[in-house]
């Protein structure tokens, strides 16, 4: 918390009027990328001319998540992390507001795939969710994968989020399609 509020130019002690703990920063800071995430793929979704389009979709959600990186990053560690030090109360209310987003935008999903039933616009999302945790982790770098990417027999390990995200996220969404 020294850390945070130093960055912000404020005492500690104020800082912890408005936040308990540092993971109620990050849970704060989490909504926000949250929500500038879904409205860009909502904006994206509702301007789009090329409905039913498996390319279309996405592209929206790919350029979409390129342009949030922070949420990627405080999205592989919400569950194991960030929700880890916070009050029933404060869990409540920020699960139901992911709740009532990813309702929101899977109608407009839904909307989209005009052949998608109720649910599974939300459905999707919640499969790409775990896809983008388990997409991020497998790719992210650490020490000891730099280490060992020198070796000739490793080159399979040099993954990319971006490459692996789109290839996973492409078969469920069509195999999605061919169960409609």
């Amino acid at each position: 918390m020294k850390d945070i509020a130093t960055s912000l130019e404020l005492t500690k002690g104020t800082l912890y009027l408005y936040f308990k703990t540092k993971e109620e920063v990050f849970l704060a800071i989490y909504s926000d990328e949250f929500k500038s995430l879904f409205r860009d793929i909502d904006q994206q979704l509702s301007n789009s001319k090329n409905t039913n389009s498996i390319e279309e979709f996405m592209n929206i959600l790919i350029t979409s998540t390129q342009s949030n990186e922070t949420f990627l990053k405080l999205n592989s560690i919400l569950h194991a992390v960030l929700e880890q030090n916070i009050n029933e109360e404060k869990a409540l209310v920020f699960k139901q507001m992911i709740q009532v987003q990813l309702l929101s935008t899977g109608q407009k999903i839904e909307a989209f795939f005009s052949n998608l039933n109720p649910g599974q616009g939300t459905e999707l999302l919640m499969l790409i969710h775990q896809l983008q945790i388990g997409c991020f982790h497998a790719t992210t770098r650490t020490p000891m994968s730099e280490l060992l990417k020198s070796q000739p027999c490793m080159a399979f390990m040099e993954l990319d989020f971006y490459t692996e995200f789109t290839k996973s996220v492409g078969l469920i969404v069509k195999a999605m399609a061919k169960q409609i």
